[in-house]
């Protein structure tokens, strides 16, 4: 047995991705109960600096593919090198963070190896040898709990399901610049161009998160969301029902089909609590509620909160951060 729990690092924008700064959090967490090591495989070009990044979460090896061929993710190519990494090192857990490349060519990898693959995992813990692992489904209204035997053990993180963890630049670990060789049939992708879409809101970092709904009255209205979130420090969000009646634009969704969130605090004002909502911050340390209706589905998520008027709780809580 290898005792090694690998995860995959993906880069985004010249940076580790904070999808993979997640699959460290479940990495760490697991190997610090079982006193086993991470590994990491990371792909790329020009990626000498973020390998050496790598030990900075704890770490102990680094297997980095450094070639040209890796600088844009190309299904054929990732899987192949990736596959080369687990029969050389035969780790016994390989996590990924969710996104559209994991999704892509891990299903590929596990096809390939002959193994399973668990997508979408909001906890994952020991069970003796064996991995247990929750994942919902049903929009969320059941949970599916699975044991994973065998190795390696190939799981992919849910969509802000877990925290990102921060670098500890103390922490130092082995770092392996690893061969990668193609053929011509690996290589029959080509990645014409690379645009970067930007978001007028990005969420996935906010701390601190106040989210209107339809509750909030109108778009003119909408201005005690944004003022209670400037006098806390925080960001706007909503839910789709205010993107569908045009009060914001959908960089401020928050829900299945736009932004997952998981701050330290989020405040939901307005919001009935559908489970398209829900289903995109429900894994927020602390949610706060704010409604006139103490039966709306909301407070089945929630931690606290006060059954009353936004518009007159809300600029209260403002006007005693101010004092």
């Amino acid at each position: 047995m290898s005792n090694e729990i690998m995860v995959f690092v993906e880069i985004q924008g010249g940076e580790i991705a904070n999808t993979s700064k997640s699959a460290f959090t479940v990495a760490q967490a697991l190997a610090e109960s079982k006193g086993w090591n991470i590994s990491v495989l990371i792909l790329g070009s020009g990626i000498d600096a973020k390998a050496k990044e790598c030990s900075q979460y704890s770490a102990s090896k680094t297997y980095y593919y450094d070639h040209q061929e890796l600088q844009n993710y190309r299904s054929l190519p990732f899987t192949k090198v990736m596959l080369q990494c687990i029969k050389e090192n035969s780790p016994e857990v390989i996590i990924f963070g969710y996104s559209t490349t994991s999704t892509d060519f891990a299903a590929r990898v596990s096809t390939s190896a002959g193994v399973g693959l668990l997508t979408g995992a909001t906890e994952i813990n020991w069970d003796g040898d064996n991995i247990s692992v929750i994942r919902p489904i049903y929009n969320d209204k059941l949970n599916q709990k699975f044991l994973l035997k065998g190795n390696p053990k190939m799981i992919i993180l849910g969509p802000g399901a877990f925290a990102a963890v921060k670098p500890d630049s103390s922490k130092s670990g082995e770092i392996i610049n690893c061969t990668a060789n193609f053929e011509e049939g690996d290589l029959i992708e080509t990645v014409v161009s690379t645009e970067t879409v930007e978001r007028s809101v990005d969420l996935s970092e906010a701390k601190l998160i106040v989210s209107g709904g339809r509750g909030v009255g109108s778009k003119e209205k909408f201005k005690v969301i944004f003022d209670t979130a400037e006098a806390l420090g925080g960001q706007v969000a909503s839910s789709r029902a205010v993107w569908d009646a045009g009060w914001l634009e959908n960089d401020f969704h928050v829900g299945q089909t736009g932004q997952t969130v998981a701050p330290d605090v989020y405040i939901a004002a307005g919001i009935s609590g559908a489970v398209q909502h829900t289903a995109g911050m429900k894994k927020s340390k602390t949610i706060i509620i704010i409604n006139t209706d103490p039966d709306a589905p909301i407070w089945s998520v929630g931690h606290f909160g006060i059954v009353g008027d936004l518009h007159k709780v809300l600029p209260l809580i403002s006007q005693k951060i101010k004092e």
